[in-house]
């Protein structure tokens, strides 16, 4: 992998300052690479080589963004996002690894990636990955606009309905107090709607919501799993109820069962 030279404004490398970077990966002299070259680029790089110290590092280091690594020789790098989103920890992270075949892809994200960088890459790919995956941490949320997520949804109130409360500052579901095992995709989908209850949003409307975490033609499929994860009375419908020839519905109270199923 070679070095790529970085040319930044003073804005962005001021914008970028506070913000810190947690690198993770056994192979110290990629990380020495990538340090220099994320420090140009103004942000703040702690580096760890080993997986299992993960949870140690991310209390002492409160790092923004998290790069890690696929596989260590201690712990392997998905047992590691596990355990993070298993505890509630909605810092981002980007996964990179050498194993890029599509079913690992799908697994990392579905375990809580919020994406997935091939082996090997320019540097300035990784840096574009890491603005992009920050700029959607950060965002607000707009009554139109996306779906908000990370730090920002620190400040959403918890939302109920039934025996569920969905807590953003954990961005977990709890059932009757006991947490569900949702991925990140499950968990952003079912934001959408949380957000937007009583409306009827097309399967269009969800993936540009979703701000490309999931494909239009992939919505359907997305839904029947979350819907697994959320059941609901045999007598009553689906939380997320179908709207034929529209879309889908959220209705949090089951007394509003409308024309949707």
């Amino acid at each position: 992998m070679q070095h790529v030279p970085l040319r930044t404004n003073p804005a962005a490398m001021m914008k970028s300052l506070s913000q810190r970077i947690l690198l993770v990966d056994a192979d110290e002299a990629l990380c020495e690479l990538l340090t220099r070259f994320l420090g140009d680029a103004g942000y703040r790089v702690s580096v760890l080589h080993r997986a299992a110290q993960l949870p140690v590092d991310m209390r002492a280091t409160l790092p923004d963004l998290v790069v890690m690594e696929r596989r260590f020789p201690d712990l392997d790098g998905f047992t590691a996002l596990k355990a993070l989103r298993g505890h509630g920890d909605p810092t981002p992270v980007i996964v990179m690894s050498s194993l890029a075949d599509a079913i690992d892809r799908v697994i990392g994200l579905e375990l809580g990636a919020d994406d997935y960088l091939a082996k090997p890459f320019v540097p300035s790919e990784l840096l574009a990955r890491i603005r992009a995956v920050l700029r959607r941490t950060l965002a607000g949320t707009q009554p139109d606009g996306p779906i908000s997520s990370g730090y920002a949804q620190y400040k959403q109130p918890d939302v109920c309905f039934g025996p569920y409360r969905m807590v953003y500052a954990s961005r977990t579901v709890l059932r009757d107090g006991v947490p569900l095992c949702l991925t990140e995709s499950q968990f952003a989908l079912l934001s959408v709607f949380a957000q937007r209850p009583m409306q009827t949003l097309s399967r269009n409307r969800l993936a540009v919501l979703l701000q490309g975490g999931i494909l239009e033609s992939s919505v359907n499929v997305a839904i029947a799993r979350l819907r697994e994860m959320l059941p609901c009375n045999a007598a009553q419908p689906h939380w997320i109820r179908t709207v034929r020839g529209e879309g889908y519905r959220f209705v949090p109270d089951p007394a509003h069962a409308g024309a949707a199923s």
